[in-house]
């Protein structure tokens, strides 16, 4: 049997990282133990350390989370989990949309948020969507989706328990647009 546990602060240099270079690619330093039982009982214990790539946008996703649970509390509403099926799949959608310049709720390869969702791994009983283009930070995004009755609707839907955050800039033009996906869903 083989169990590998991060250090209990890897997420959080990661996001200092995110924060001190937030618009290039980083990698973080995160130390592991690798602790391995034989057939015979004899434990191996092993440290490792390993470069791990954060996502430059890794404290804009927090900051969404953050705003859109503040919003949810205010309305009643429990707080959102981050469910990492969803995140995958919000944030292939924001790459998709930053490297073909459209926004859209259906991808380029024609795949909807149900679809995309599912192909994630994410056995759901709702789903919902969101998505933006040209919100410069979280605070602009949020702003914008809270003055939108469809999007304002989603997030304010008591009902959707988990969500996904998704942000990507293009990587031609003059302003460099940034994708913005939520994709809430509510787990079977």
């Amino acid at each position: 049997m083989r169990l590998t546990a991060l250090h209990p602060t890897a997420w959080l240099i990661g996001l200092l990282l995110a924060t001190l270079a937030p618009t290039m690619p980083v990698e973080a330093q995160v130390r592991s133990r690798t602790v391995t039982v034989s057939p015979r009982n004899r434990t191996v214990t092993r440290d490792t350390t390993t470069a791990v790539r954060v996502s430059p946008f890794a404290t804009a996703v927090a900051e969404v989370l953050r705003l859109t649970n503040v919003e949810r509390a205010t309305a009643g509403c429990p707080p959102l989990v981050v469910h990492d099926s969803l995140a995958a799949a919000a944030t292939a959608h924001s790459e998709d949309m930053a490297s073909h310049g459209e926004l859209s709720h259906t991808g380029s390869d024609g795949r909807t948020a149900p679809e995309r969702a599912r192909d994630a791994g994410y056995d759901f009983r709702r789903i919902a969507e969101n998505v933006a283009a040209g919100q410069p930070d979280a605070p602009g995004v949020m702003r914008a989706w809270m003055n939108s009755p469809g999007h304002r609707t989603n997030i304010l839907d008591c009902a959707l328990t988990d969500v996904g955050i998704g942000v990507a800039r293009s990587a031609e033009g003059p302003s460099r647009e940034i994708y913005w996906t939520q994709l809430f869903g509510t787990s079977r």
